[in-house]
């Protein structure tokens, strides 16, 4: 149950403790039918009718896994990610239903733990409701299409309703909802950018630590820090619209891209090794300016064997036969005819004194 408080709100701390999630989404989806149920039977006896129609539409969802054949099934031929997504979310309200419309019931207490035992397998868990129902909205009708194109087809009788639903839905379009936390904080990465609770210590969508220190409140929790960009040009003459990360033909990503790219990777530096993070590749300079010529072992680790002069012990330093900024001698393709013939030598050496391998009896 929640804690008595004269307001409820999505921010208010719950007294309730529900056991701890099961560890296979098959257990989970189980138990959390089997207490939508419960609840159900519990919510009509105390006439909370809405609590009791979102808790069915929610078994709906998930109601048809009972085994681990049906749970396969469902995994592989439909879509049960977003199926766990819809009944958490029905759970959700069918509890609040519960807790208004049937106070001193335990049926918001079953469907608030049916919708813990599905929090942990749920693909979107940030997703806010407002938002899940604003996605069904066609996309033209929040952008405002002339409203001649959006009039087509539609008879007389109800052209005088539509500018009335335009603007309801422009105004929907528009709602921010209440459940508004200024201490949310955004993905440091510019490639991701979500919007991550404050108990969150790491980004649910790509896994980014959470920034250290105090940060501005977001100004709108669903679109994040909004920056004015103006149109910039590619370097391949390309014009692009403001607020676009990356160009439309070549795909190379603007100049507050790279910067926040930059500025990404010099705030990583402190944690990171010098190849850098996953993904990331060495620069290449840092190969080329590197010399093992005075190093005492190689790259596997063994000791190399030092060159040593003639009348003493003191090593001699390598050097190469010719420099690379010098032309080609024919230094070189003497020393290898040499090492050619030496090599030669020592194979007729070692076999010159070996018997004859001939199975035929030796003539005397």
């Amino acid at each position: 149950m929640r804690g008595t408080s004269s307001a409820w709100t999505s921010f208010t701390p719950y007294s309730l403790e529900c056991p701890p999630a099961p560890t296979y989404e098959l257990q989970a989806i189980v138990k959390a039918t089997q207490k939508a149920n419960d609840a159900i039977g519990l919510a009509q006896d105390m006439g909370a009718e809405k609590a009791a129609r979102l808790a069915k539409r929610a078994v709906d969802h998930i109601g048809q896994v009972k085994g681990w054949f049906t749970y396969y099934v469902y995994r592989v031929y439909t879509d049960l990610q977003d199926d766990i997504h819809q009944a958490r979310f029905d759970m959700e309200q069918a509890a609040q239903s519960a807790y208004s419309e049937a106070t001193g019931s335990e049926a918001g207490n079953l469907l608030s733990c049916a919708a813990d035992d599905l929090l942990p397998y749920d693909p979107l868990p940030n997703i806010h409701p407002m938002d899940h129902r604003l996605s069904s909205i066609p996309l033209a009708l929040c952008t405002g299409l002339p409203l001649e194109r959006r009039r087509r087809g539609i008879e007389g009788g109800s052209m005088d309703l539509l500018p009335a639903w335009l603007s309801l839905i422009k105004m929907m379009c528009l709602f921010k909802p209440n459940t508004y936390d200024p201490k949310d904080w955004q993905c440091p990465k510019p490639s991701c950018r979500t919007v991550n609770f404050k108990k969150r210590l790491t980004c649910i969508s790509c896994g980014a630590r959470k920034p250290e220190g105090s940060n501005r409140p977001l100004d709108d929790w669903r679109d994040g820090e909004k920056v004015s960009a103006g149109p910039w040009t590619c370097e391949c003459s390309c014009k692009n619209e403001g607020g676009a990360m990356y160009c439309m033909q070549c795909k190379q990503p603007s100049p507050d891209m790279r910067r926040a790219i930059e500025e990404e990777k010099q705030q990583r530096a402190a944690d990171e090794g010098r190849g850098g993070g996953l993904f990331d590749r060495q620069d290449p300079n840092d190969r080329n300016a590197w010399d093992s010529d005075d190093e005492e072992v190689d790259e596997f680790g063994r000791r190399k064997k030092v060159k040593r002069s003639r009348g003493g012990d003191k090593p001699l330093p390598w050097r190469p036969l010719a420099s690379p900024t010098e032309p080609a001698t024919s230094q070189r393709p003497k020393a290898c005819r040499d090492k050619h013939k030496a090599a030669l030598e020592r194979l007729r050496n070692k076999h010159s004194g070996d018997r004859s391998r001939s199975r035929s009896c030796q003539r005397r």
